[in-house]
């Protein structure tokens, strides 16, 4: 099976270049080199677009034809657009992104962590927290059998299984692959949140309890029992430290949220693994993942040694979630050195200079100072009719960005290079991997722009039931499906306004919205909406320029120009002038704007697969995590000759290479 994946990389120049704003009060002689003036601009669908469908896009009930797509939606895309093209700075980007992974489940998981419970009301900790969040720590770790437990709850409290909080009287204990397996406790006693739980939970430390962390048993062996951890309290008390909770928040981003009942939701067993499998038997209920820590919760928490009053790390299950380690953790690590988004508007890059920029570090004191700077474009919203639309269609759902994956977002490194150097354990896809961190820093890999694919060429071509874009019948029980409104065909209309651009500015804005300036004759276009890997939203822009110079401005009879004097000297010497190198940016550009810059292989767009075509409707076609632990480089020992291997490593190719994996 041959695949091409719906995304790839425009490179990152070599430098971005910054220089002093514009200004908006330029001089007499600034003004007569400055423009003001219009782009009308018809926007052509060349594949379905997709809006919203609570008709804040239009289409608002069935008398409602017209579109209106809002401006500050199309200047998103195309301020992208400019800032790849022109050497931008990391505006858009959050240099502070640090990649979550999955815990590795090792026998070291365990150490230097211990189970507390949180005894502070109850806290938010995604808002910022300004008193210490303080738990109780417990005692030696054993595991009980859930089914006790469970058995246990319903002898003792009715309609109501066990949950994160309650209390057991533990039994005799055992080994069992190096655990604490706590044999039959004898008694259950239910903990009710509210008023009375500092009371409650007091008795029940004094009288020798152990308290229950209910988790989740999805990922479980259906074939084994399963099993909660259990601690007796201690009196010792410890505080989360502002370190602490940070590392929490960012464990808790990517995290599966959830909405439980009054805070909780049901576990079952055994665990559902197929699509069509019967829910399991209700047999506890776990805390939801809310991003609160709410007074009783029980957590896995890891004290400093040298303070034992001192929380240093904290997550809500054994086998959770990690942040990234090492000397580079964070996406600001992973830039190229003075990618920094501008933040004073003496040293702007163009983009900047064209768009704005903000300074999020402003400080609001008595002076009011800040370095923010106002740009020089305004977007008019997006208006139309299109050919035809397709109200309330629930599209193919789609993943969440996940730019922690290194073989396909950090700089490319080949399987030659990663077999140097085989270690257990590790994961080279990660961004703080040891084997990838042996061969240097290994950066970003350059903005991500999406191929452009017909959808109607595809499912013809492949002989598919429905477009790839729409759900399938597998995607029955899969999350985060959008609804939307499918535009297909016809043409809309925006009026983009501009105020004090020099030749360069201008021209640049100009070539973004129409990439045959810099990129050379072709059929290009960009993209607009939702569902980008799918195939939905290329849009193509036909520009008309009616302007003045700044200083003609408001004169009686100002001459209005349709073009921009020297265009060709501003995008051919200005800009590298203004912007340095970008000329691999540009034969990247070429290849991923043009509508047809896949030639057939468009026909082969769709997320990572090990399953050819022609098990398109099956849940295996879109079980796109097989094709990465296939092939994501992982080192096995070989059982024949003992020896470290590692498995296939297949990084994204460039999107100047031929493209086609399988």
């Amino acid at each position: 099976m041959t695949f091409v994946n719906p995304y790839t990389f425009i490179s990152f120049p070599t430098k971005v270049v910054k220089e002093p704003a514009l200004g908006h009060a330029p001089s007499r002689t600034e003004a007569e080199e400055r423009y003001t003036g219009t782009l009308d601009v018809t926007w052509t669908l060349k594949s379905p677009l997709a809006i919203p469908d609570d008709g804040s896009w239009g289409l608002s009930d069935e008398n409602d034809a017209e579109v209106r797509i809002p401006g500050s939606s199309v200047k998103g895309a195309v301020r992208s657009l400019h800032e790849a093209l022109f050497a931008g700075c990391a505006r858009i980007m959050d240099p502070l992104f640090t990649p979550v992974y999955r815990d590795m489940m090792t026998t070291a998981l365990l150490d230097g962590w211990q189970l507390a419970v949180v005894f502070s009301p109850d806290t938010n900790v995604e808002e910022k927290v300004t008193s210490p969040v303080r738990v109780v720590l417990c005692g030696s770790v054993s595991w009980t059998s859930g089914a006790e437990v469970k058995r246990l709850a319903a002898s003792s409290v009715a309609d109501r299984v066990a949950r994160t909080g309650d209390f057991i009287a533990p039994g005799a204990s055992t080994k069992d692959a190096g655990r604490d397996i706590n044999l039959h406790p004898s008694e259950f006693r239910a903990v009710e949140r509210g008023d009375t739980w500092a009371q409650v939970f007091s008795s029940n430390r004094r009288a020798g309890l152990a308290v229950i962390l209910v988790t989740d048993t999805a990922a479980r062996d259906s074939r084994n029992p399963y099993y909660w951890a259990t601690a007796k309290l201690t009196t010792r008390a410890a505080d989360i430290s502002a370190a602490a909770l940070g590392r929490f928040r960012q464990r808790l981003r990517g995290a599966d949220r959830s909405v439980g009942v009054n805070d909780f939701e049901v576990v079952r067993w055994p665990p559902k693994k197929g699509r069509h499998d019967p829910p399991g038997v209700v047999v506890g209920s776990r805390r939801a993942v809310d991003g609160w820590l709410r007074q009783g919760d029980v957590v896995w928490v890891k004290v400093d040694p040298s303070d034992q009053e001192k929380v240093v790390d904290v997550k809500l299950s054994l086998g959770w979630r990690v942040p990234a380690q090492g000397s580079h953790p964070s996406l600001w690590h992973r830039l190229p050195s003075g990618f920094s988004p501008c933040s004073d508007s003496a040293q702007l890059c163009l983009s900047c200079t064209v768009f704005g920029s903000v300074d999020p570090s402003a400080k609001r004191g008595r002076d009011g100072s800040q370095h923010s700077y106002g740009g020089h474009v305004r977007f008019g919203d997006l208006r139309g009719t299109a050919t035809a639309s397709e109200r309330d269609v629930e599209l193919a759902p789609l993943g969440t960005p996940h730019p922690g994956a290194g073989m396909y977002y950090l700089t490319r490194v080949t399987h030659e290079e990663m077999e140097r150097r085989k270690v257990r354990p590790d994961f080279p896809t990660h961004w703080d991997s040891e084997a990838g961190e042996s061969l240097g820093k290994r950066n970003l890999r350059g903005r991500k722009f999406y191929w452009h694919s017909d959808p109607a060429a595809q499912q013809r071509a492949k002989r598919l039931g429905a477009p790839r874009y729409q759900r399938q019948p597998v995607h029955e029980n899969e999350g985060n499906v959008p609804r939307v409104h499918l535009l297909q065909g016809g043409s809309f209309t925006q009026k983009i306004t501009f105020d004090g651009l020099d030749a360069v500015a201008l021209a640049s804005l100009l070539a973004t919205l129409n990439p045959e300036l810099i990129l050379g004759e072709g059929d290009y276009a960009l993209h607009l909406g939702r569902g980008k890997p799918l195939g939905l939203g290329s849009v193509k822009a036909e520009v008309e320029l009616r302007m003045t110079t700044t200083a003609d401005r408001y004169s009686k009879q100002p001459i209005v120009l349709g073009t921009v004097p020297g265009i060709r000297t501003a995008l051919d010497a200005g800009v590298p002038k203004r912007c340095g190198d970008t000329l691999q940016i540009w034969r990247e550009a070429r290849t991923i704007l043009a509508w047809k810059g896949l030639g057939d292989k468009a026909l082969d767009v769709c997320y990572p697969t090990t399953r050819p075509w022609s098990r398109f409707s099956t849940s295996e076609f879109h079980q796109s995590f097989a094709y990465f632990e296939k092939n994501s480089g992982q080192v096995r020992k070989n059982k024949e000759t003992k020896r470290l291997e590692r498995g296939s490593w297949k990084p994204l190719p460039s999107a100047i290479d031929p493209q086609g994996q399988e």
